[in-house]
C-alpha cells in the first residue's frame, strides 16, 4: 500500500471501521511510514478531542440542506436568492412565509438603489467664484460671436436663462 492509497482509508482506519485485510495492510504501511504515522497520531488526537465535547442538536433543517449540498458536490456557487432565503432561516421565519419574503427584500433594495440614486442626482452645488467667471468669460465669447453669427441668439437666451437660475439659488 502507497500513501495515497493509504489516506483514502485513513479515516476508516482510525476509526477501527476497517476490515481485517485492509487493516493490516495499513499497519504495515504505517510501520515503514513515518509522515503517514505522523498524521494518523493527529487525526487521533483530532478524534479524542472531538469525541470529548458536548454534542448539541443541529439547527432545524441542517440535515435537508447538507443533504443538497453534499448532491451537488458542495462546489456550487450560492446564488442571490438562495443567500436571502438563508436570512429568511436564520431569522426563524416559516417556510410557506418565504416566497412572499423574497420579492419584499428585492423590492425594498431596488428602493434603496432608487432614492440613493435620486438623491445623489438631486444634490447641486452652489456656484462658486470660479463658477461664475466661467461664466462671464463664456458670455462674452458669445457676445463677440453672436455678433457674426445670427443664430447665436438661441443660445444667448438659454445661457442668461442659467444665470438667472444659479442667482435665485444663491
Amino acid at each position: 500500500m502507497n500513501c495515497k492509497e493509504f489516506k483514502k482509508i485513513m479515516g476508516d482506519y482510525v476509526n477501527h471501521t476497517l476490515g481485517e485485510n485492509l487493516a493490516g495492510s495499513a499497519e504495515i504501511h504505517l510501520s515503514m511510514c513515518p509522515k503517514c504515522a505522523s498524521l494518523v497520531r493527529e487525526l487521533e488526537g483530532t478524534a479524542v478531542v472531538m469525541r470529548s465535547l458536548d454534542r448539541s442538536d443541529a439547527p432545524l433543517g441542517f440535515e435537508d440542506r447538507l443533504k443538497t449540498r453534499l448532491a451537488y458536490g458542495g462546489t456550487r456557487k450560492v446564488g442571490v436568492m438562495e443567500r436571502l432565503s438563508a436570512l429568511a432561516r436564520a431569522f426563524f421565519i416559516p417556510p410557506s412565509h418565504r416566497l412572499s419574503v423574497r420579492p419584499a427584500i428585492a423590492g425594498l433594495l431596488i428602493c434603496f438603489l432608487i432614492a440613493g440614486s435620486i438623491f445623489m442626482l438631486n444634490q447641486r452645488q452652489p456656484a462658486s467664484e470660479t463658477d461664475w467667471a466661467y461664466i462671464h468669460a463664456c458670455q462674452d465669447q458669445h457676445a463677440t460671436f453672436a455678433g457674426t453669427n445670427p443664430l447665436a441668439d438661441e443660445s444667448a437666451v438659454a445661457l442668461r436663462e442659467r444665470v438667472t437660475d444659479l442667482g435665485n439659488e444663491l
